[in-house]
């Protein structure tokens, strides 16, 4: 898959291609053009960027790039954007509706001639619904210029979806933080958010002086939309040489380095990338395309591209699309004609034995009585797939190695997403899972995956408001400790 993020005069490609082992070869590349590419998120010259996109997969570093596949990512400026707080018992079927009233409406827009999703968030209060929407003519240009390379785009979403991906795991929902994500670099900006997503699509732009900038914006904030931030996300390549206390200081808002939040709660994703031989590589350059990954990575249920879907809202606050999938004429004819074989040949067998000359030279196979009856096993079943399952080891058995042995098989099995940390102490006895209420069945599948290594015995509640879904504590009692280094 190629992440291909295109912005004014901006273009970033960011190739992954999967090994046999599971990790990730990457390509990337990044160029500022002279010249416009796009303005207010439209293209004005479909071969210009064609080109620019060509040279972007033929110059890439450390190889070209050879992925058809691409999950495109468009400035915010290419989207209709709206923020709604509904009910939490409205119906699933009334949330479009009520979208497009409100549009139509405060906006004067007509969902209709959009291609557009948006994502529903639980809260304490209701729901809160992300709208986004784009021009099927502006789609169509892009569209276009993809294909004259013989590209395919699978999906497209706004930049803010893919920066919000990067932090979205820090935030917390009940203290209700405001938080602005700021890329330092030329040309700098910031959007801002809260625990559900976007609070406004307005881009701000900062000038050269980021420190007095930022004090400006933060302040016009308060004043304009009695607004306060709680807490700055700070990107960018520039960002990688600020002190994080002193720009808390100078800036007056507490400050997070997005490269340390990569690394404590995406580390996993990062080790699939392999290093790159002889070409410089910078997960800040290419955070955007980074988010993109992992929103794709994770399955967010947003897909403009598909339209007729339904929504239903989780009881954790997630949410779940069901696709309606077209029964073709071609799968008609296929099934009927399997059907007709399939009850010719029952036929046929059923007659088999009134055939002259057959059924004669065949005699009946005598019943054997079976001495003892048994009862079937009944084998556990569970109600949610293992993609909805985001699952947390923790190593409490001082074995160095085995909570990164354990969650490679639960990868493998494509779980939603599988982190790994140490317990509170290394001299746990008995393996424990623990997993949330709504998510019980979880522990089916886990003990299922990991019965060759491990019998998980002990089950108890986790609360729901943990990020994980389940939290497998590793005990001394593993079948096969092989490493003997203590972490």
């Amino acid at each position: 898959m190629v992440y291909a993020f295109v912005k004014d005069h901006t273009i970033k490609l960011l190739s992954l291609s999967r090994t046999m082992l599971g990790q990730y070869r990457t390509s990337f590349f990044a160029k500022n053009h002279s010249v416009g590419l796009l303005k207010n998120g439209a293209i004005e010259n479909i071969d210009l960027v064609a080109s620019a996109i060509k040279e972007a997969l033929t110059q890439a570093q450390p190889a070209p790039m050879a992925e058809k596949d691409i999950f495109l990512i468009l400035p915010q400026e290419a989207f209709t954007f709206a923020r709604y707080s509904i009910p939490g018992d409205i119906s699933d079927a009334a949330v479009l509706s009520f979208v497009k009233d409100k549009l139509r409406s405060e906006q004067a827009v007509d969902v209709d001639t959009l291609l557009h999703d948006f994502i529903v968030t639980k809260t304490d209060e209701g729901c809160v619904v992300l709208f986004y929407g784009m021009d099927k003519t502006l789609y169509a240009n892009f569209d276009d210029a993809f294909r004259l390379l013989g590209l395919t785009v699978k999906n497209v979403i706004p930049e803010t979806l893919a920066y919000f991906k990067l932090f979205n795991k820090t935030l917390n929902g009940q203290k209700q933080e405001k938080v602005m994500f700021v890329d330092y670099d030329e040309d700098s900006f910031g959007f801002v958010y809260d625990a559900t997503g976007l609070l406004q699509d307005d881009r701000i732009t900062l000038k050269d002086d980021i420190v007095e900038s930022l004090k400006k914006e933060i302040e016009d904030l308060q004043k304009k939309h009695t607004l306060t931030l709680n807490r700055i996300i700070l990107s960018g390549p520039k960002s990688k040489d600020t002190r994080q206390d002193f720009f808390t200081k100078d800036v007056g808002v507490w400050t997070n380095p997005l490269e340390k939040i990569i690394q404590n709660f995406y580390g996993d994703y990062v080790k699939l990338l392999l290093p790159t031989q002889g070409a410089q590589f910078s997960l800040l350059q290419f955070a955007v395309n980074l988010g993109g990954y992992i929103f794709e990575s994770e399955k967010d249920k947003f897909q403009p591209l598909t339209p007729n879907r339904k929504v239903n809202i989780t009881s954790n606050g997630s949410e779940r699309r069901k696709t309606s999938l077209p029964f073709t004429k071609r799968d008609t004819a296929i099934f009927l004609l399997s059907f007709i074989l399939s009850f010719g040949i029952i036929i046929g067998l059923a007659n088999f034995k009134n055939i002259p000359g057959i059924s004669q030279s065949f005699k009946p196979i005598p019943t054997i009585e079976p001495t003892k009856t048994q009862k079937p096993t009944t084998v556990p079943t569970s109600s949610i797939e293992r993609s909805e399952i985001k699952v947390k080891i923790l190593n409490g058995t001082g074995i160095k190695g085995k909570a990164n042995e354990l969650a490679t098989i639960l990868k493998e099995k494509e779980y939603s997403e599988v982190l790994t940390g140490n317990a509170e102490s290394f001299d746990i006895k008995n393996t424990e899972i623990q997993v949330k209420e709504s998510k019980k069945d979880a522990v089916i599948l886990i003990k299922k995956d990991l019965g060759g290594i491990v019998e998980i015995k002990k089950t108890s509640s986790l609360d729901e408001d943990e990020a994980a879904d389940a939290i497998v504590i590793l005990g001394l009692d593993l079948v096969s400790p092989t490493p003997t280094k203590s972490e």
